[in-house]
């Protein structure tokens, strides 16, 4: 098998991999039944960022939503939380002194890519940056 195949075939089978994780809340850590159904901060916003090459409506929708599932759950001292099960509202403490998820976050909405930005996130941007681009 040549290397462009391999690499057309890893790409297909990651694609599969997401859209089993695709919901309406976001990207879940498992595509599984019996996985791990939460949205997860770090594991969702970099399956977001690589969601951006794909161009799939399916794949963006799950990406914009992961965030907007996040900041739903965010503490009121302003911690993203690292995991929430959209379906019950729980919030694992599970690892509760890490702080990639809102290193990530942050991020995210730093590096500013136009293809994964809400509306409101813009409007957030703008704002910080003194005016609409």
């Amino acid at each position: 098998m040549t290397t462009e195949c391999l690499l057309e075939e890893a790409r297909r089978r990651a694609k599969d991999v997401l859209r089993g994780c695709a919901t309406a809340h976001g990207f879940r850590a498992s595509a599984q039944v019996v996985g791990y159904p939460q949205i997860g901060a770090r594991d969702s916003m970099i399956a977001y960022v690589g969601t951006v090459g794909s161009g799939e409506a399916e794949l963006m929708a799950a990406g914009r939503a992961s965030p907007e599932t996040m900041s739903a759950f965010q503490s009121p001292q302003g911690m993203i939380q690292l995991n929430v099960n959209p379906d019950t509202g729980y919030i694992s403490a599970q690892i509760a002194g890490a702080i990639d998820a809102n290193l990530l976050f942050d991020t995210l909405l730093a590096l500013k890519p136009a293809a994964v930005r809400t509306a409101e996130v813009q409007e957030v941007i703008d704002l910080a940056d003194g005016g609409p681009v």
